[in-house]
């Protein structure tokens, strides 16, 4: 039998980057392929993760590492949840990778490497965690298949560097991609792609809830979730909890956290973050992650995008996805909110049947992509 091997950010303590990994090993193995994630774990992602970030330095990560010795107690039992979640939930390889040379040196033994989900091929200035391996961009002899990669929240910096990027994507063996706006970009460059799904949205409401226990928050609550609290995002839900008279909790622990007086939960691990998703009367979010689990968890949510002119700035990762399943209506700005009652009784049956029609697609191309 054919081996497979996953990259992608599945070690980053962020919620989406573990729960898209799971995901995507859940349904290969469903589908019968024998499955492993390549445990690709860089010195300056897990500075990024860490107490106190040594190996980037700036005004954001030095703001970053004063809010966690704050809250200290938090962030560390946080990153043992995050942990507890990598070695009970994810098949990794034993070894630790922490270059580039070692991934390069393994990556042989696979028969097919798929890269893939999450923004991996994002390797923007103001990206972090980034590395060109996750566009094997070396001489390898495996089928090289992309699943759903992601290349931001706009097409700049594709459309900037598109001549690099697509010499390296034409070297795979079967690509596809998560955005329709990126598809069009490299279809004019010779590159046709399949849109395929965020893994996260392959598995069903009943596989996830099989993750979440008894809730943890036992009162009627907002859950408000965004890896930035940027200003627009913090007063759309501030309106959204004066309308519903709530409280408004957040799993994720910023540097602006303390200004949004939100209630912050800020040792939840994934597990946590799913719990608090599925129990929450309303969920407010500007983050894709936090969009694609209110929807599959049949929530009624949010989702809240920055406006220019009061009109709404169209990001790319969740607007494509929102189109794609209806639900256009969740899209909301600051001067274009949407009235409660019109989000509360959502018709998931329908929403599921648009989402079922494009599972198939991705399952098909999985399919007829793995040797």
């Amino acid at each position: 039998m054919s081996k497979t091997g996953i990259l992608t950010f599945h070690a980053a303590y962020n919620f989406g980057s573990n729960l898209q990994a799971y995901a995507l090993l859940q349904t290969l193995k469903k589908m019968g392929y024998d499955c492993e994630i390549i445990n690709y774990r860089p010195k300056t992602q897990k500075a990024m993760y860490g107490l106190i970030n040594t190996k980037v330095i700036n005004i954001g990560t030095i703001a970053k590492d004063i809010n966690n010795i704050i809250h200290v107690k938090d962030v560390l039992n946080r990153n043992k949840k995050f942990e507890k979640f990598l070695n009970n939930y994810l098949e990794i390889n034993v070894k630790k990778y922490l270059n580039d040379k070692q991934v390069k040196e393994e990556v042989n033994k696979y028969d097919n490497v798929i890269c893939g989900s999450d923004q991996i091929w994002n390797l923007s200035k103001k990206t972090y965690d980034k590395s060109k391996v996750y566009y094997l961009d070396f001489p390898t002899h495996v089928n090289k298949v992309s699943y759903a990669p992601s290349f931001g929240n706009d097409t700049n910096y594709l459309s900037s560097n598109i001549e690099n990027i697509s010499n390296m994507i034409k070297k795979f063996d079967h690509v596809s991609l998560r955005e329709v706006d990126a598809i069009k970009i490299l279809r004019e460059y010779g590159i046709e792609a399949t849109l395929t799904l965020d893994p996260t949205l392959l598995l069903s409401k009943e596989d996830w809830e099989e993750l979440i226990g008894e809730p943890i928050i036992k009162k009627p609550y907002i859950l408000y979730y965004s890896l930035n609290y940027n200003n627009y995002s913090v007063q759309c839900t501030k309106k959204i909890e004066k309308n519903l008279n709530l409280e408004v909790i957040s799993p994720f622990l910023h540097p602006k956290g303390i200004n949004s007086k939100f209630k912050i939960k800020g040792d939840s691990g994934p597990l946590e973050f799913l719990n608090l998703i599925k129990y929450a009367e309303c969920i407010c979010t500007n983050s894709f992650h936090g969009t694609v689990f209110s929807i599959l968890l049949e929530k009624p949510f949010y989702a809240i995008f920055d406006e220019e002119k009061e009109k709404i700035i169209r990001e790319n990762r969740k607007a494509s996805l929102l189109e794609q399943l209806g639900l256009e209506k969740n899209m909301i700005s600051i001067s274009n909110m949407q009235d409660f009652e019109k989000i509360k009784f959502t018709d998931y049956k329908q929403v599921k049947s648009k989402l079922n029609k494009l599972k198939e697609t991705s399952i098909s191309f999985l399919k007829e992509s793995l040797v």
